[in-house]
């Protein structure tokens, strides 16, 4: 920043002309009286002082002392020194005379308050080699700014643009004049003032969407510059680790308006924040106060379309329109709105629910573990137990000579043992002299590792690891005793009401519905028919059926009838490959040798 910038008042006295006209007799008499007299001051001075010694001093121009000096011009939208201009359109039309003393105009370029044109008229001398215009908006002058002008030799001016994007200040502007003579003097006039208003924003939150998932937001802006960019984030997590930003859409010249959908979350519940924030072309910016609003809605996660249907890949339902098959079953991801439209969105795209019969599941598709974690681990181990990752773990129940429960699928322990018989000819002790020695990963494990389960081993693992017992019962005859001693065990480690029992025979469903009323049974079967449903349906609560899977794969209509009726339904044992179509006939579980990988 040159000297002159730094000392917006510096003063020097200068030598000057007075050019005179006086007309007499219809004839021009041209007059030029020259005077010579001054000194040069380099000294700064207050900045309530003017030029002293100048052609603008007190003596011809009253010095300028407040606000009530400079002269409102409304149609430029500024403040001019009224003190060097004659008149507020300063002859800046009567260029083919000379003014007698200097014309500004200071002009709000199409008021926007965004770019200030300034103009200075200084024909009243001849020797100006240079002019610029210091402007600054900050108090403590720290925006200032120099704009060199350029002279306009048609019009007898000089002028400068000043972008208020420069200087992004709200407030009352300075404006002065340096001007350079030919001979290296200087003055410094003041120029005139123009007002940069703060824009300001606020939103306003409608929350009647809520219950779709969606929240409006309208915004009013203030501003006498042009929009740059109003944009609102929104955020559900406190980290703001999943913000968005939305791009507000004009609605009128000041008010803007954005729709919050929860599917831009991932359809999250939750407490959502939004905030405006506002950018002029001038620069200058704000910003509005936080609203939140609370989403928290229960949705499907699955639904079955009792009907034909139509599943688009588009939410505004004009592309990839493809037919869906009566009695499909779709997994849920969230369900949208297009104004009052209900609409599922699935994995496989959109399906509009308006005029849709479906039955809608609370649940997604559970796995069973089959056996535990054979992938892992022996079969019907400790081990396999251990290291179940889905939400139930089958085992086979068997009652030894004893009349004690162990966990073993064969009625002998040759295949899976050191030992041979029947586990129903020998006792609990001869069991637990075995050791398991085939399977999965055999070699790996500790011996101690690799006993025969008990029934309270079995329940033991399964609790420490958050799953549910799915207890298969093997044995084909039963006493009163028997079943008293399974519902006792699975009672004293709490899955009277969580834990499952199936079986291929109906009796021994009955008799545990009889001492655990809320546990969950399912009747297994190697096929599925209308007189399995009734008798299943007879059972009572948490009833279901457990069906060999590549019986019921064309039986869609008999799994939607089952469920209609309140039944849930396993298939058993689905390969890997077949769970999607398993999904789409609407199962309730799958029971497999391990399930789907967890997410990381």
């Amino acid at each position: 920043m040159d000297k002159s910038l730094k000392s917006p008042y510096t003063a020097y006295m200068s030598k000057f002309n007075f050019l005179k006209i006086i007309r007499i007799g219809g004839s021009i008499l041209l007059v030029l009286i020259c005077a010579f007299v001054g000194r040069r001051v380099d000294a700064p001075v207050s900045s309530s002082e003017i030029i002293q010694d100048s052609l603008f001093s007190q003596t011809n121009f009253p010095k300028y002392a407040s606000a009530d000096n400079f002269k409102w011009n409304s149609q430029d939208d500024s403040w001019v020194n009224s003190q060097y201009a004659e008149t507020l359109d300063n002859q800046f039309q009567q260029k083919n005379e000379f003014n007698s003393r200097p014309v500004f105009r200071l002009i709000n370029s199409e008021k926007k308050q965004t770019i200030y044109h300034l103009m200075a008229d200084l024909t009243y001398t001849s020797d100006v080699e240079e002019v610029a215009f210091v402007v600054w908006g900050a108090e403590d002058q720290s925006d200032m700014k120099k704009y060199p002008a350029v002279f306009d030799p048609a019009a007898k001016i000089w002028q400068a643009d000043v972008p208020i994007i420069d200087h992004k200040v709200a407030g009352r502007y300075q404006v002065r004049l340096l001007m350079t003579k030919t001979d290296d003097r200087s003055d410094e006039l003041n120029f005139g003032e123009f007002e940069v208003t703060q824009p300001t924003v606020s939103a306003k939150l409608d929350t009647t969407r809520t219950d779709k998932g969606q929240f409006d937001l309208s915004i009013q802006v203030q501003s006498a510059a042009d929009i740059e960019k109003l944009e609102v984030p929104v955020w559900a997590k406190e980290d703001k680790s999943d913000l968005k930003v939305y791009e507000a859409q004009q609605q009128d010249p000041t008010t803007y308006k954005i729709r919050m959908d929860y599917e831009d979350f991932d359809f999250k519940n939750g407490t959502y924040h939004s905030e405006v924030f506002l950018t002029s072309k001038n620069g200058l910016s704000a910003q509005s106060e936080q609203n939140k609003a609370e989403i928290k809605l229960t949705l499907p996660k699955r639904v079955r379309v009792l009907e034909e249907a139509t599943i688009y890949q588009n939410r505004a339902l004009t592309e990839g329109a493809t037919p869906l098959e009566r009695n499909a079953t779709v997994e849920v991801e969230g369900v949208v709105y297009n104004d009052e439209q209900k609409i599922f969105k699935t994995k496989e795209g959109y399906i509009p629910a308006d005029n849709l019969d479906v039955s809608e599941k609370s649940e997604n598709v559970q796995y069973v573990s089959h056996r535990g974690n054979s992938r892992v681990a022996p079969e019907n181990s400790i081990p396999a137990f251990q290291q179940a990752t889905t939400w139930g773990v089958e085992s086979d129940a068997r009652m030894t000579k004893d009349r004690q429960w162990v966990m073993m699928h064969d009625d002998t322990v040759d295949r899976m043992t050191n030992g041979t018989g029947l586990v129903s000819e020998l006792t609990l002790a001869e069991i637990n002299g075995l050791r398991i020695d085939h399977g999965t990963n055999v070699e790996t494990y500790d011996q101690s590792q690799l006993v025969v389960p008990t029934l309270e081993d079995y329940l033991i693992a399964v609790q420490s690891i958050g799953k549910t017992p799915v207890i298969d019962l093997k044995p084909t005859e039963m006493t009163a005793a028997d079943y008293d001693s399974l519902a006792y065990l699975i009672d004293y480690y709490g899955f009277a009401e969580s834990g499952m029992v199936i079986s291929f025979d109906y009796p021994h469903l009955q008799e545990i519905k009889q001492r655990l009323p809320n546990i969950h049974v399912q009747l297994l079967s190697d096929e599925l028919n209308e007189q399995l449903i009734t008798d299943v349906y007879n059972l009572g609560s948490n009833a279901g059926l457990d069906i060999r899977y590549d019986s019921i794969i064309s039986q869609v209509e008999l799994v939607a009838q089952a469920q209609a009726r309140g039944l849930r339904v396993n298939a058993w044992t689905i390969p890997k490959k077949e769970w999607k179509t398993a999904k789409r006939l609407g199962v309730d579980f799958i029971t497999a040798k391990t399930g789907p990988k967890k997410k990381a």
